[in-house]
């Protein structure tokens, strides 16, 4: 008879001396299928590579998982591994997947979207690829299967350790390709940019057809538990997404605003939270409301996607581009900001006007996070936007010897009014990349730019390919930032060509309507005052000046061929606490109460007590 063979494999996160823990992993082979099954899975760090359990193209791989894991602090705070409740599971605490050839490139999901299904390992993918687990936390240094306790509201009761199991089928010939992204806002692409980030990708639903999804398959993202936001959202039956997109919701003082003031009871108010996207296309100046106004303070562009796609069925048109003007161009001090900072302030951030008027119509590359709105109708947005380029002369008057960018880089931010969180680009360099006509070549003829570091660098490249504008701006715990505006001298090719080319066929520029903007909700309470105290209000809440980047960047003039600067996989993301944005949430509810006597009007009992 022949023998059964296991090994079991002990796998240190960051060494056991730094954290105790380690994971147990045995794989036993019987015939075309190997049975693994890992326990105690590092949760000391968001992502550990487990070498010993590899993929190729074809395998067929099942998924399960369960158990808790001791998340740290005080009272019971075990938590399950797969689906954890409690204050903040909805964005921490879930235990993360990825198998190559089956979820995205590099990225991590949550392993929730995978227990008890049936996979194929598509095409394309390295023999020997590993798994990778994770863990998604904002703290992982008090983590641990230590000191088992019965978890908050009791959901690691005669439950064990986390375990997870893969069961890989390897035969000869591999069956047909299962595709797991098959539901309709399951995010989908066929090409990437310079930085390895999805170029332009679609709905599911929006592969060979020219309708939109609608979000209402989502059913507005109830909560779990609709008494309970923290216990996470439930995405439809049948689920809208299979991706397991994560969520930002607003807390403390501005959460009644947002739950008070349109949404649905018992439903998401805030942003469902894909993944980091680049899309190309022409923008529309949307509009800003200022902080005075208990504005959310981000400047909002509607951006024209060049292949019509990623947009739903109620916001048809654009993708809308958010950044917070306190994080970013508060601060910008190039000659082509600080004028449209101006142009902006002149017209009270309203759509059109003198902002307008230099951005309308005008080609532009944005990264963002690719997200779906839901205090707002679900429509698409790029929120936080982290790199924005925008083309200084519309299409028709592309000049080949005078090609000018307005660009700003940085790798953080925050969503805004309705959300709590700030979000991370897991890169240190971004770059963007204009093509140029076929035979044509380009070279720098000037650039401004500022940075707020002053390790912050680029380097510009040029060949027949193209320019390459590469930032080298640090991690993002750094809070590195550059802006500014190059301009680019083309020669060889028609100036219709080389145009055409560079801005990779956008589709036309057509007026967009101005999209709902997150602060509509405190607009209204700012609406109720009278007039003499909405000026009291807003006196309360001018802003000190904001420091300006003060150290000017030149781009190095690089030699030889472009380099292939991303890396393998879909760059991932974090979310942690953003302090600055919960003390200026605050200041802001406290000029609320003092304009209303304490008695907001929608405000839960408390509220103002709790802020002074």
């Amino acid at each position: 008879m022949k023998s059964s063979f296991w090994k079991s494999l002990l796998l240190p996160a960051f060494g056991a001396a730094a954290f105790g823990q380690t994971a147990v992993v045995q794989c036993t082979p019987s015939g075309t299928v190997t049975n693994c099954r890992i326990d105690k899975p590092v949760v000391t760090q968001r992502s550990f590579t487990y070498q010993g359990i590899t993929f190729q193209s074809g395998d067929q791989v099942t998924v399960n998982a369960g158990g808790c894991v001791q998340t740290g602090g005080h009272g019971k705070t075990w938590k399950r591994y797969v689906n954890p409740s409690g204050a903040n599971s909805d964005r921490l605490y879930h235990g993360l997947i990825n198998i190559p050839g089956v979820t995205p490139a590099g990225s991590l999901q949550r392993i929730a979207g995978f227990v008890g299904r049936t996979f194929t390992v598509a095409p394309g993918i390295s023999p020997g690829s590993p798994l990778i687990l994770g863990y998604e936390d904002d703290g992982f240094g008090d983590n641990s299967y230590n000191a088992h306790d019965d978890g908050t509201e009791d959901q690691c009761k005669n439950v064990g350790a986390a375990f997870v199991t893969i069961s890989i089928n390897r035969t000869p010939t591999p069956p047909p390709v299962v595709i797991i992204t098959a539901a309709p806002f399951d995010l989908e692409w066929s090409g990437v940019d310079r930085n390895g980030i999805p170029l332009n990708p679609q709905w599911h639903a929006e592969a060979n057809v020219a309708t939109h999804p609608d979000p209402a398959l989502c059913n507005a993202f109830p909560y779990l538990n609709p008494n309970d936001p923290s216990s996470g959202i439930s995405l439809g039956n049948p689920p809208c997404s299979k991706q397991s997109p994560s969520v930002d919701r607003p807390s403390g003082v501005n959460a009644f605003l947002c739950e008070n003031f349109g949404a649905t009871p018992g439903h998401l108010n805030g942003h469902v939270n894909w993944m980091p996207a680049t899309y190309t296309g022409h923008v529309t100046w949307n509009g800003h409301k200022d902080w005075t106004q208990i504005g959310d303070d981000d400047y909002n562009i509607d951006l024209r996607p060049s292949n019509g796609k990623g947009l739903t069925s109620v916001a048809p048109v654009s993708i809308e581009l958010e950044f917070d003007s306190d994080e970013t161009i508060d601060h910008f001090s190039s000659t082509w900001w600080k004028q449209f900072h101006k142009a902006v302030d002149s017209n009270s951030g309203d759509p059109g006007g003198p902002a307008g008027a230099m951005i309308d119509g005008h080609s532009a590359i944005a990264i963002g996070l690719m997200n779906l709105d839901a205090e707002h109708d679900a429509h698409s947005e790029l929120h936080p936007v982290w790199g924005l380029a925008i083309r200084l002369n519309k299409d028709s008057e592309f000049n080949p010897n005078d090609d000018a960018w307005a660009i700003f880089v940085r790798n953080w931010g925050n969503q805004g009014f309705c959300a709590q969180d700030q979000h991370y680009l897991d890169l240190t360099t971004i770059s963007f990349f204009i093509p140029g006509a076929p035979g044509s070549a380009v070279s720098m003829a000037s650039s401004e730019f500022k940075s707020n570091r002053g390790d912050v660098a680029s380097s510009f490249f040029a060949n027949p390919g193209g320019a390459l504008l590469s930032f080298q701006i640090g991690p993002p715990e750094n809070g590195g930032m550059i802006e500014g505006t190059i301009h680019l001298r083309w020669t060889g090719g028609t100036p219709a060509t080389a145009m055409t080319a560079m801005v990779s066929q956008f589709g036309a520029p057509s007026a967009v309507a101005a999209a709902k903007e997150e602060d509509e909700k405190s607009e209204q309470l700012f609406d109720k005052l009278p007039a003499e105290k909405q000026a009291a209000l807003k006196n309360s809440l001018q802003k000190p000046a904001a420091e300006p980047l003060a150290n000017a960047v030149t781009p190095t003039i690089a030699t030889g061929p472009q380099p292939i600067l991303r890396r393998s996989g879909t760059p991932g993301t974090r979310s942690a606490a953003d302090p600055k944005k919960a003390a200026k949430d605050k200041q802001r509810m406290q000029a609320l109460c003092a304009a209303f006597g304490d008695q907001v009007p929608g405000a839960p009992a408390g509220v103002c007590a709790s802020v002074k």
